[in-house]
């Protein structure tokens, strides 16, 4: 059982698991009003609480009188295998794979971009990651309900499984080639390590190159889940402009 707060996480969970129990106060704001009477519409559940049992169930100050309470999201994918199956008539996809990534809120970014430009999967790792929760949840505004997601036990053996199926592996890194003469095409799979220790050397000695987003800035890096979502564009650029 979990609880999501935040508009647009709610009304995108709403759409996506309509079996759940929308939780509202009693005297609610125009948008908020609004989500509820949505959600009547669709045949949600809609219980009337305190708004001290709102905050005590979400844990934060103020959750705008909403809370929507739900089961905990299945993954996509029960295995790899059960991905590549879904994809063996196709020669281009587009995976990403995070590296012990363990901000929710960087988590969360990965996961509204990889939905707007329509990644195939994102795959993380059991330990040492974000696992998709309330902050994940709203700082994707929902778009944790429309990826496909699948957590692994070992990313090398992920990594491996896809270069046997025609993927090529890239790892980001701040001296690994260019962004914009990077062969990107076919089946591609790209690696993004952990805000601070980057991608483990096991992991990195996988790929089979490794790509950075030119910069010029004063720092020697992006965060993680933009150079993410830059990527994640060039590659569905190029795939829609072939």
């Amino acid at each position: 059982m979990r609880y999501v707060y935040g508009y647009h996480a709610i009304e995108e969970s709403v759409k996506k698991y309509p079996q759940g129990t929308l939780l509202a106060a009693a005297r609610l704001g125009e948008r908020a009003e609004k989500i509820k009477t949505a959600a009547l519409e669709q045949g949600v559940k809609v219980k009337t609480v305190d708004e001290s049992e709102l905050k005590r169930l979400s844990g934060i100050t103020d959750c705008k009188g909403l809370l929507y309470r739900c089961e905990n999201k299945k993954e996509s994918f029960t295995s790899l295998s059960d991905f590549l199956k879904s994809i063996q008539k196709r020669d281009e996809a587009v995976v990403f794979i995070l590296d012990s990534i363990t901000d929710p809120h960087n988590f969360g970014a990965v996961l509204r971009s990889a939905d707007q430009f329509d990644i195939d999967l994102v795959v993380t790792r059991s330990k040492r990651s974000s696992r998709e929760n309330n902050t994940v949840a709203v700082t994707s505004a929902g778009a944790v309900n429309h990826v496909n997601t699948l957590t692994v036990a070992n990313l090398n053996t992920a990594i491996d499984e896809l270069k046997e199926n025609g993927f090529w592996v890239y790892g980001a890194d701040l001296h690994g080639t260019p962004l914009p003469h990077a062969d990107l095409s076919g089946r591609v799979a790209v690696v993004m390590g952990s805000e601070g220790k980057g991608i483990s050397r096991l992991t990195a000695e996988k790929c089979d190159g490794t790509v950075t987003v030119p910069t010029s800035g004063n720092i020697d890096s992006l965060n993680v889940s933009v150079a993410a979502g830059i990527l994640m564009y060039e590659i569905r650029r190029r795939k829609i402009t072939l």
